[in-house]
């Protein structure tokens, strides 16, 4: 199949559309074969001190300013939350950038703002890797239709008894993911990610 891509980086084919990568085949060829940097996007339930620490150096002190963080074998687009120490942006329907505090409100975000930023993470992203461990994930599900609408390379990944491949509620999304695993822990995310960004899980 790799033989099927141009090997030249067609003239015409420049472009300033955020998924250029999966559009140009050439691009995509070099992305398959490692010798592009991908742009990843996490999307999942954010809490404090969350699995993405263990993906994203010096998360805790990036902001949506900072974007793209260079995590060595990909770059990290999304999305970021604010910190204090206390907890008060990680409440319900925080998603990360809103306060439950009035003595937190430095760094808060409206919502029109962080669901802005979070789809625009999603369409400057290559890879789409979308960590189920919660199933009241409502942000998480539209972020995931809006990177199949835009044609980026997803991957769903489920938690221990969040799905399985028999009773899978997510089925509507997931069926269009390009893998889908579960009986996912946090411990096993870096390695999973790590086949992603190689092109390891593309025939």
């Amino acid at each position: 199949m790799m033989n099927d891509f141009p090997t030249e980086h067609p003239k015409d084919s420049e472009s300033t559309v955020s998924n250029h990568h999966v559009k140009c085949q050439y691009c995509r060829r070099n992305f398959l074969l490692g010798r592009l940097t991908p742009k990843v996007y996490l999307a999942g339930k954010i809490r404090k001190n969350d699995w993405r620490h263990s993906l994203v150096p010096n998360l805790r002190e990036s902001s949506w300013y900072d974007a793209p963080v260079d995590c060595g074998a990909y770059l990290y687009v999304g999305p970021f939350f604010s910190g204090c120490d206390h907890g008060c942006y990680h409440g319900p329907t925080t998603h990360g950038n809103l306060s439950g505090s009035d003595q937190c409100q430095s760094h808060s975000m409206n919502r029109e703002k962080v669901r802005h930023r979070c789809l625009q993470g999603v369409d400057k992203c290559d890879v789409f890797l979308a960590y189920i461990d919660s199933k009241d994930c409502y942000g998480t599900i539209a972020e995931t239709q809006t990177a199949i609408i835009k044609g980026k390379f997803i991957v769903m990944a489920f938690a221990p008894g969040i799905d399985s491949p028999t009773t899978n509620d997510f089925w509507f999304l997931s069926i269009k993911a390009h893998r889908v695993h579960f009986d996912v822990s946090e411990s096993d995310l870096p390695e999973l990610l790590r086949r992603i960004v190689v092109g390891q899980y593309v025939k």
